[in-house]
């Protein structure tokens, strides 16, 4: 199926099949794509406001976590800080990718993620100072 989406929702994973800039006018080899970088992501953002993505190549918008939900990688430690601290930064993301998209913003997330970034720096507060 392919949909019409705000550029600041496009993710890594989703397929692009159209966008509202001529060809020639993006820095892009071919019109249809696999959105496979951060990268990508920031390029389409900076030169497109609407892009198409076919969600039965790529990634949907539904697939994202949702409302209230606090994003996790196998790849944060959220047992420290530095991990604690970049999975609250995504978390703050996509709470703003949200806020972009759906113009309200969700105060009980950003409430619950400034108390997971409190207690994930409560045991290390003074590296966190010191660093």
């Amino acid at each position: 199926m392919i949909k019409k989406i705000n550029a600041e929702q496009l993710e890594i994973g989703m397929y692009i099949v159209d966008t509202d800039r001529k060809w020639l006018d993006l820095p892009f080899f071919r019109t249809r794509f696999p959105v496979t970088s951060a990268k990508q992501v920031a390029t389409l953002r900076e030169y497109c406001r609407f892009v198409c993505i076919d969600t039965a190549k790529g990634k949907d918008i539904s697939d994202s976590p949702p409302a209230g939900a606090i994003p996790s990688s196998a790849d944060l430690d959220t047992t420290t800080w530095e991990g604690c601290y970049a999975a609250v930064r995504l978390g703050y993301a996509d709470v703003l990718r949200r806020a972009a998209a759906e113009n309200t913003l969700d105060f009980a997330t950003v409430d619950k993620l400034a108390a997971e970034l409190e207690q994930g720096i409560s045991p290390d507060s003074g590296r966190v100072w010191g660093a």
